[in-house]
């Protein structure tokens, strides 16, 4: 069972693997910088696009500072890190953000059990709330089906450039 935690609420989620989702904070950078390293190659060619020996420090920092505009979430299994999900906001020349870049990385021990989806769904509640309607993913030519999973909760459509398909995910705005 997965305790979903965000914004103070609650919420049960059942989850085959375990863990507990919450929000990331800055005292998961430690914890972060191990999963990264149990991380396959592939794993972490599929999310960043190439072969890194560590996580992206710029990113994890903006991850972990809790601000609105870098929605950061982790699956944590007891002291440990098994998942990272982040939602950031983005803007053209300086507006209000109406868009957001999606990314998650899940342990290679950890996938094919539903994290992935689940983290997605958060990402996509949280954006919803800060009403960011257009999402974008970037993954490799292999990753197409995410399409189809993006898919499920909007209006797809994507193109390939520079060896990476960009897909976009619009969302209806929810009305108040």
């Amino acid at each position: 069972m997965v305790t979903a935690l965000d914004a103070g609420l609650d919420v049960s989620l059942p989850v085959p693997c375990g863990g507990a989702v919450r929000q990331a904070v800055t005292g998961d950078r430690a914890a972060l910088e191990a999963m990264f390293g149990r991380c396959s190659r592939e794993t972490v060619y599929q999310r960043f696009h190439g072969h890194m020996a560590a996580i992206p420090a710029a990113y994890l920092t903006e991850a972990l500072a809790g601000a609105p505009e870098h929605f950061a979430l982790v699956v944590a299994d007891g002291p440990g890190v098994v998942a990272l999900a982040s939602c950031r906001a983005a803007a053209a020349s300086g507006d209000a953000p109406t868009g957001a870049e999606l990314g998650i990385l899940v342990e290679d021990g950890w996938q094919r059990c539903g994290l992935g989806g689940l983290l997605l769904r958060r990402l996509i509640e949280h954006a919803d709330s800060c009403g960011l309607s257009i999402l974008h993913a970037q993954v490799l030519e292999e990753q197409a089906w995410l399409e189809r999973l993006l898919g499920e909760f909007g209006k797809c459509s994507s193109a390939f450039r520079s060896g990476t398909r960009e897909i976009v995910l619009k969302r209806e705005r929810m009305r108040q």
